[in-house]
């Protein structure tokens, strides 16, 4: 499975985790690489995927945000950030909670659970990220009980 040897996060239900496979991980950062024609000012409002990761690896000079309400998660993602030697900023968010407009992010991505209400509340949230200039959100959903992402 894909994780980056995280052997120390453990995937918690209660924020809808999930770990992905090696070819899903490959594939998500090949539909952001098709799309998004920047290299700069990329967020993820959530991550338990390790996504952010991968996406430095591949483009070392974006400038990428991580928004998680999971401290773990967050905790992971910088430990292995810096073991890789790169940066990544991240900052602890619940997206249902009030959070200041940043304007400043011209893509995004979030996976969030798949029900209208997570959808909304996460859709939401990252439009307080995007540009006042535009952006583009990629927004994973899914049915899990027929195995489509």
């Amino acid at each position: 499975a894909w994780n980056l040897s995280v052997k120390d996060f453990v995937w918690k239900e209660r924020f809808d985790q999930l770990p992905i496979d090696t070819k899903s991980a490959i594939f998500i950062v090949s539909k952001i690489s098709q799309y998004y024609p920047f290299k700069d000012f990329f967020a993820f409002i959530g991550d338990d995927d390790f996504i952010s990761i991968l996406l430095k690896l591949i483009y070392p000079e974006m400038k990428i945000n991580v928004f998680d309400v999971d401290e773990d998660l967050l905790k992971s993602i910088e430990k292995v950030a810096k073991k890789l030697n790169m940066e990544i900023e991240i900052e602890k968010v619940n997206v249902r909670e009030k959070f200041r407009s940043l304007n400043n992010f011209y893509g995004c991505i979030t996976n969030p659970p798949y029900n209208i209400k997570g959808s909304i509340a996460f859709l939401e949230f990252s439009k307080k990220l995007l540009s006042k200039n535009g952006g583009i959100c990629f927004l994973i959903l899914g049915d899990e009980a027929i195995g489509k992402r």
